[in-house]
């Protein structure tokens, strides 16, 4: 491939992202858009609030913004949905030039992800939804501060590296609380695929894996202080042990399913009921992945698909 071409390849997820979901401008209010956004057709901005069920400041930040940019005007925020989905797009080719910097077609290799990511089914909920920006803005964040823990990995100073480490993180969490489990990536990568001789607790003794810890109880802090409780209004019964693994169980089968294979597209999360021959084939799915997840974990090879397995399964 001719080399001058080549650097120009990271063009093409951006552009992808942008194409395959430029319809959605054409899109209205639906679903959730019409409650959430609902006290926007005043000039008091309720939604930035956050509720009794949820602790979400930053996409009701986002909704504030947009209601100055564009009025009422459900293509603007459509747009806003767009262009986070395309710089998300931009990131996860950046990660791959960090993750393969020694490859020689590294490039390609970044571009090729870049453009999964770009088209891939099941993120057409979250760019054509206006409420669905509660995924997008967590994930654009979590995908900038792993650039800058690649970065700092990599021999990057630290002056600008955990500054946007920290902040992209307080802005993730601050979107959607499903991004908490996610910020153990981290130590994880470090435990598993940071190379060096350092042993495995220096491996984690690290400014990003302190940060990580502080930010976490510094949000369960922040949302009991909001909420009144870590979770709202939210009931919360007690279930015995076996029925919480066979749930964890069959949500792992259900999310492994639908990552490989994505179709039919449907909004919600619709779990068999046992006894039902889909249900235990998604209990039998899920236990597998996990074998598979121990064993590529005590064998730490190879090294990037362990953390990036890693990376599903905390999701």
């Amino acid at each position: 491939m001719n080399p001058s071409f080549t650097k120009y390849l990271w063009v093409l997820p951006v552009l992808l992202a942008l194409a395959v979901n430029l319809n959605v401008l054409e899109n209205g209010f639906v679903w959730d858009d019409v409650v959430v956004l609902a006290p926007y057709g005043t000039d008091r901005m309720a939604a930035a609030a956050p509720t009794k069920e949820y602790y979400r400041p930053l996409v009701g930040w986002s909704y504030r913004l947009d209601r100055r940019l564009w009025g009422m005007s459900a293509a603007g925020f459509h747009f806003s949905n767009l262009l986070i989905h395309a710089l998300s797009t931009l990131l996860v080719v950046r990660i791959g030039l960090l993750l393969f910097a020694r490859h020689r077609r590294r490039i390609p290799l970044a571009s090729l992800a870049g453009s999964l990511f770009a088209v891939y089914p099941v993120h057409s909920e979250a760019v054509a939804w206006i409420a669905g920006r509660n995924d997008l803005l967590p994930a654009f964040f979590l995908l900038l501060a792993t650039v800058a823990h690649l970065s700092l990995r990599r021999g990057a100073r630290g002056w600008w590296t955990l500054p946007v480490f920290t902040g992209s993180l307080i802005l993730a969490v601050s979107g959607k609380e499903s991004a908490i489990p996610l910020l153990l990536i981290f130590p994880v990568y470090d435990l598993l695929a940071w190379e060096g001789p350092h042993s495995r607790l220096k491996k984690l003794m690290t400014p990003s894996t302190g940060i990580v810890w502080v930010l976490i109880g510094g949000y369960f802090w922040s949302r009991t202080q909001s909420l009144g409780s870590p979770t709202g209004n939210i009931p919360m019964e007690p279930a015995p042990l076996l029925d919480q693994a066979r749930m964890i169980l069959l949500a792992a089968g259900f999310y492994v399913r639908h990552l490989v294979w994505p179709y039919p597209l449907n909004a919600f999360i619709l779990l068999p009921q046992a006894p039902s021959a889909q249900y235990f084939m998604l209990i039998l799915l899920g236990l597998l992945s996990a074998v598979f997840l121990a064993v590529i974990t005590l064998r730490r090879r190879p090294p990037l698909l362990a953390a990036g397995l890693w990376a599903v399964a905390l999701g």
